[in-house]
């Protein structure tokens, strides 16, 4: 779901952190967390014909904090994003909503 469909557009992906954890408040339930981080890159000339004509710039650089719980036979996800300055300045808090 994170390809891009324009044309010119690479993106990057490294899933930074992936833990299971149990919450005591919630009968016990497991839940999954993933952090990844994306970087997308945008060609300005996406019909150059070699790829000296298509330089690519970084267009962006986010974060992408997801938790998954399974309650009866049904997923749930909350997923946040961020780019990349706001997660390492609101870490905390954006993990405290993502276990809450």
């Amino acid at each position: 779901e994170f390809v891009s469909t324009r044309l010119g557009i690479k993106r990057d992906a490294r899933v930074v952190a992936a833990s299971k954890r149990t919450n005591s408040n919630d009968f016990d339930r497991e839940f999954y967390d993933f952090l990844i981080n994306i970087d997308s890159y945008a060609a300005r000339n996406q019909y150059g014909i070699s790829s000296s004509d298509r330089p690519q710039t970084k267009e962006w650089d986010r974060y992408f904090l997801t938790t998954v719980g399974i309650q009866g036979q049904q997923l749930f996800e909350l997923r946040l994003q961020c780019n990349k300055e706001d997660y390492e300045k609101d870490r905390e808090e954006l993990l405290g909503i993502l276990h809450s």
